[in-house]
């Protein structure tokens, strides 16, 4: 493979200080729930609340940081999804990404260097709807050659890019829960549907940025934080904070990991790769003819070595060599989710 592909998408990394360093950091997992969170900030890494404002709102410009705001679990609140692939002729690549990129349910979409070259994740609110999307993108592109690969099961979702060389160094542990996707998740009611909606989007930089959202809901402060941890609490909300644009801090080397895993071996491989910080996803997937790869993860590294290396390690200790890594080349499309935009949504007077 040609390495400067595995390379594809390099951006220049920027220089940041320590202070800064240490804000991304805390923004990715400590964002602090509570009234004054920006002033939390600033106590605990010695700067002025303002200066943390104008330092995140800075980030912003400079395409550093995406979006500051809730990151929630898709499954916990009703919704199904899958990763797909199809083998797309390089002449029909513009013309395949506008008519799947144009679905809303569509969040993720790279060219990657395999012959099966455009992957896109899809999430949908039923098992019908996901199906009925992905035969009409087959449809709509005439591309014959798609393969649909639902997760069976969950190893790891964490995506935390670590600024300063403290963090970066691998804990042989294994955090996140392993999860499947056909638990019953209990439904949401009208009120937590309505603070997904609207923490799902950025928070306003503000000294009191909960206390402005809580008015658009019609509710307390107290209230609304108190909703945002107990959602954080049961996973229906897997973190808040900072979502990176992390090639931009360094991290431009993105490979996708697939395994030939036998049966037997497929927890204990999950473990071993959710225990790897630079590795952000790591899933089961059902299989699919002339496709027997049924474990992914996804490698994040500074370089394609870093990521080559990390897979070498884990094949070692696994003895498989059953593996490729599929490097993006092209970002085609990349935002965060946005559920229940398909049901009605009360301008006033949410329930309490």
């Amino acid at each position: 493979m040609n390495p400067g592909a595995k390379d594809g998408m390099r951006n220049q990394q920027l220089s940041l200080d320590k202070k800064s360093q240490q804000l991304l950091d805390m923004m990715q997992f400590n964002f602090p729930l509570n009234n004054f969170p920006f002033l939390d900030l600033a106590k605990q890494i010695g700067l002025e609340e303002q200066e943390i404002i104008e330092k995140l709102s800075d980030f912003k410009e400079k395409n550093i940081i995406r979006r500051i705001g809730a990151v929630f679990d898709s499954k916990k609140l009703g919704y199904v999804s899958t990763l797909c692939a199809l083998k797309v002729p390089s002449e029909k690549i513009e013309f395949t990404a506008k008519i799947i990129n144009n679905y809303q349910q569509v969040t993720h979409n790279y060219v990657r260097s395999h012959a099966y070259n455009m992957w896109f994740t899809l999430t949908a609110g039923s098992s019908n709807d996901l199906k009925d999307i992905v035969a009409e993108i087959k449809n709509k592109a005439g591309i014959p050659d798609l393969i649909d690969l639902p997760a069976i099961r969950v190893f790891k979702i964490k995506v935390f890019f670590p600024m300063q060389n403290i963090l970066t160094k691998r804990k042989n542990t294994f955090p996140d829960k392993i999860s499947t996707e056909i638990d019953k998740e209990k439904e949401l009611s009208l009120l937590e549907k309505n603070i997904v909606k609207i923490m799902q989007k950025d928070i306003p930089l503000c000294s009191c940025p909960f206390d402005k959202i809580a008015q658009n809901l019609g509710l307390t402060e107290k209230n609304l934080i108190d909703h945002l941890i107990e959602m954080k609490k049961t996973g229906t909300m897997r973190r808040f904070g900072a979502i990176l644009y992390h090639r931009n801090m360094g991290f431009v080397s993105n490979a996708m990991s697939v395994w030939n895993i036998p049966e037997e071996k497929i927890e204990q491989a999950g473990k071993l790769m959710a225990s790897f910080s630079e590795i952000s996803h790591c899933y089961q997937r059902k299989t699919q003819k002339n496709w027997p790869y049924n474990l992914y993860a996804m490698i994040h590294g500074k370089n394609s070595n870093e990521c080559e290396n990390i897979a070498k390690t884990i094949a070692g200790q696994m003895k498989v060599n059953d593996y490729m890594m599929l490097y993006s080349t092209k970002e085609l499309k990349k935002v965060s989710m946005q559920y229940f935009l398909e049901e009605e949504e009360n301008e006033k007077n949410y329930p309490v």
